[in-house]
Parts: C-alpha cells; structure tokens; sequence
C-alpha cells in the first residue's frame, strides 16, 4: 500500500515532466520497457534490492540498462533519481502508475471484453464503439476468450462489469425460478 502511494507521487512528478517536454507517451513507452525489464529479471532485482550492492554497482548497471533499452534523457533523468533515492524497486509500480495517470488526462479508459469465442476484428471494433459511447472516452480494449459463458460476452471498464453472456443470463433465470 505504501509503496503505491510512494510510486504515484513519482509518477505524478513524471507526469508533469513529460506533459512539459510534450514527451508522455515516449515516457510511457520507457518506463514500461525498463519495468518489464527489471520484473523478468531476477538479477536485476537482486542488485536494486539488496543491501550489499553499492551505489556505485547500481549505477553501473543502471548505466548499462538504459544504453542497452535506449530510453529519453528525461526518463533516463528519471530513473537515475529512483536509484539514487533506493527507490528503484518501485518502477514496476511506478510505470503502472504513469500509465494510469497518463489514461486519465488524455481520457482513455481501458476495458476487457470477455467472450465465449475469438471475436472478428469488425465485432472487436464495433464493441470498442459502443464502450466509447457509453463510458465517452477513448477506449483501449482487450479481447479474452473464455468458452464458460457459452454465449454472449462480458465486458469490465474499471470495476463495473456489464455481463451480457449466457451464463450469467441462465444464472439469473435460475435465481428467478428458484425464487418462485
């Protein structure tokens, strides 16, 4: 809970940095990169994480991880901040932070859309649509496929849930009958 809080305060701070540079999404890019980065590599997180790295070897490697992922100056800036401060181990954190940040002021929403079978790209784009239109924003949609509802699909934007599938239809007509 605290190091969400910690990471949303840098991201902020980022945030503000890249609107003022008119860099967000080269930013976002970044920092996505280097967190995928730092989460599949254990040794990576052993270097930030422990104690008997010192700063000079951290920087070395963080050295070495931005030349090698060529980010920005201003996340490059960024990120050497994080290290100095011991608070490295917060950029998967932070990068998602960033990332929801950075949806909210450019009014993007993101959304999964269950279904029961692969869905063709005109339904994915006609369902993208109809989310546009009820949330009004842009939408950034995922497709799942999960053959348990049968039929239909389910669609989650944030935490409301619009389930319009099969089996959530034959659940309720069972919750309905049994009610008498």
């Amino acid at each position: 809970m605290l190091k969400d809080i910690i990471a949303k305060r840098y991201a902020k701070a980022l945030l503000s940095l890249a609107v003022q540079a008119g860099k967000t999404e080269e930013v976002k890019n970044d920092m996505v990169a280097i967190s995928d980065l730092y989460k599949g590599s254990k040794s990576l997180q052993r270097v930030f994480m422990n104690p008997v790295f010192s700063m000079a070897d951290r920087t070395k490697v963080l050295k070495g991880l931005l030349d090698a992922a060529k980010v920005s100056d201003l996340s490059a800036r960024f990120l050497e901040l994080l290290a100095e401060k011991g608070r490295f181990k917060l950029v998967r954190e932070t990068a998602v932070a960033y990332t929801e940040l950075l949806d909210i002021t450019q009014g993007r929403v993101k959304a999964t859309v269950t279904a029961a079978d692969a869905l063709s790209d005109s339904e994915v784009k006609r369902l993208q649509d109809r989310v546009k239109a009820l949330v009004g924003k842009e939408v950034e949609l995922k497709v799942e496929v999960d053959k348990s509802l049968i039929g239909g699909v389910r669609t989650r934007v944030g935490s409301t849930v619009y389930d319009g599938s099969l089996k959530n239809q034959l659940k309720l007509m069972r919750e309905t009958l049994l009610k008498g």
